[in-house]
């Protein structure tokens, strides 16, 4: 029965891989990996981005987080999940880090407009750091869910830790003074 279950992993995963005489776009690699991901009899996906969600929610719940990033009166959000961007004239699956600083309720922001720009940037510099510890070339954070099963290893050959830090879209947003708008900036991990 696994032999069977492994089969049927090898031939979901190559199905619908990419011609070895075109090179693929970031956005068909990570539809490949995305696929791959959701397709495993536990969507190692869907559970992966529920742990790292949880785990950024608890984050930002601590003071020091948004420390030197967030106003008194603000409060700051950190989520992961699953979405797409539009890029090579695609839709591209990502898995989303977002981290947004907004007025708390019932206040107003101080910060300008130009201000609320470039805190955007550190943010998506601050949110890459903390993503690095969850996705960096040491850790296992989503393939690590399948290492325990006989029935993942050949997903493994498929879907290593560059595929999955390929899916990893930042962003953050910030509010402004005057505005009920958020600057936005964004960019692949």
């Amino acid at each position: 029965m696994i032999n069977i279950i492994k089969a049927l992993a090898i031939l979901m995963a190559t199905a619908g891989s990419v011609s070895a005489q075109t090179d693929p776009t970031r956005a068909e690699r990570n539809m490949q990996t995305f696929d791959i991901l959701m397709r495993t009899p536990v969507s190692i996906l869907s559970y992966g981005i529920v742990r790292l969600d949880a785990i950024l929610n608890d984050l930002a719940q601590n003071d020091w987080y948004f420390k030197n990033l967030k106003q008194e009166n603000e409060w700051g959000l950190l989520q992961a999940f699953k979405t797409s961007v539009f890029e090579d004239n695609i839709f591209s699956p990502v898995i989303m880090i977002r981290a947004t600083i907004v007025p708390a309720p019932r206040s107003k922001s101080n910060r300008s407009k130009a201000g609320a720009q470039e805190l955007c940037q550190k943010l998506l510099e601050h949110i890459s750091g903390t993503a690095r510890i969850y996705l960096d070339e040491e850790n296992d954070f989503f393939s690590g869910l399948w290492t325990e099963y006989d029935v993942f290893p050949d997903y493994r050959n498929f879907v290593d830790n560059d595929s999955i830090q390929s899916l990893i879209y930042l962003k953050a947003r910030v509010g402004y003074a005057g505005s009920d708008d958020l600057i936005s900036c964004g960019r692949f991990f």
